[in-house]
């Protein structure tokens, strides 16, 4: 309760400065109804998914180099966690930190230092069901961090269609416990491309290896259909020596009245040293724009997994759930969702 009433002190604390033309508070509004089946026994869930809340502003200190922050964090209205089983909703209104740093911009490009994207530079370049169920990042994500502190981001100014951006992160106070990254973005008409490398010591994932996962995708707009694929490929995965894994994702989204219809299907292949630990996911559905601001949407997703398999397909980016699906099990899911952005 004191986290929370602090957190919104601080909030309101923040607001006059938002009548200041270089700051501004921004935010989204997830909400979904879910009826979820782990595979053995379904339930219904009112779920909050990634909302947030932030603040960001940029300052002009002149001869072309300005000033930049951004101080963002996880929201929730429904199915916050009981997280030390003390039958409280630890989490209450405010969650976790989310991408949040400071930064400066100039000709020589963007530098930001704080907590950053890990795994969430690539995850949602072919993804389309960010934070409904059937988010690819469910497959795709592995079991790398979406976002790690004390991270160093540094983006070259656009080079004709080309951008790069570098990675550093600094050692969490253990022992290897770096990681550093590369990514190459092509960008033209209707075509994107993608090249992402990060590697990880395993002290910052918590194995025995280090470990590395390289993520190349591409999406063309033909018009009638905007096209999505990605191939993932994760060395030591969780830090284990020999988990070596290929992962693919495609999908298309496609003009279906006033709204999108969407489907999308993710195979994660058979780690090397491992036995029928292999998964596919399908995701359907569609989103609706209400007005400018807010969509609403339906999906329907699944997972088939092998016997050694326990993936399931509303994890990454989405809230309450029955948790890990038992391994052979097979998950699916049916949300009805309303996203807000302000």
């Amino acid at each position: 309760m004191k986290k929370t009433i602090t957190s919104l002190a601080v909030a309101a604390a923040l607001i006059p400065f938002a009548a200041s033309a270089d700051v501004g508070i921004y935010g989204k509004v997830h909400l979904s109804a879910d009826s979820l089946d782990d595979g053995t026994d379904s339930s219904t869930y009112l779920s909050s998914n990634s909302s947030r809340f932030g603040v960001r502003g940029s300052t002009d200190f002149g001869n072309g180099l300005s000033g930049l922050f951004q101080l963002e964090g996880g929201v929730t209205m429904a199915s916050a966690k009981d997280t030390d089983g003390s039958g409280d909703n630890d989490d209450g209104f405010w969650g976790t930190t989310r991408d949040s740093y400071l930064g400066l911009k100039g000709d020589f490009g963007t530098f930001l230092a704080g907590r950053l994207p890990a795994a969430n530079q690539y995850v949602y370049d072919a993804n389309l069901f960010a934070d409904q169920v059937g988010d690819a990042g469910n497959l795709t994500g592995g079991s790398w961090p979406g976002r790690a502190d004390n991270a160093l981001h540094y983006v070259t100014p656009a080079l004709g269609n080309v951008t790069v951006a570098l990675t550093h992160v600094m050692e969490q106070g253990v022992k290897d416990g770096s990681a550093n990254g590369i990514r190459v973005t092509f960008n033209i008409d209707k075509l994107n491309l993608g090249l992402t490398w990060l590697g990880f010591d395993k002290g910052l994932i918590g194995g025995s290896e280090d470990a590395s996962v390289a993520a190349l995708s591409a999406g063309y707009d033909f018009g009638f259909a905007d096209v999505k694929a990605m191939l993932v490929q994760n060395t030591a995965e969780g830090g284990v020596d020999g988990a070596d894994r290929d992962i693919f994702t495609l999908g298309a989204a496609f003009a279906a009245g006033a709204g999108t219809a969407k489907i999308q299907y993710t195979s994660a292949g058979e780690s090397d040293n491992g036995t029928a630990d292999d998964a596919t996911m399908l995701a359907i559905g569609y989103d609706y724009p209400l007005f400018k601001n807010a969509t609403v949407y339906a999906a329907y997703a699944k997972v088939d997994n092998e016997a050694n398999s326990s993936a399931n397909p509303f994890n990454w980016g989405h809230g309450a759930n029955p948790g890990v699906a038992a391994p052979g099990q097979d998950p699916s899911a049916f949300s009805i969702g309303l996203v807000y952005d302000f």
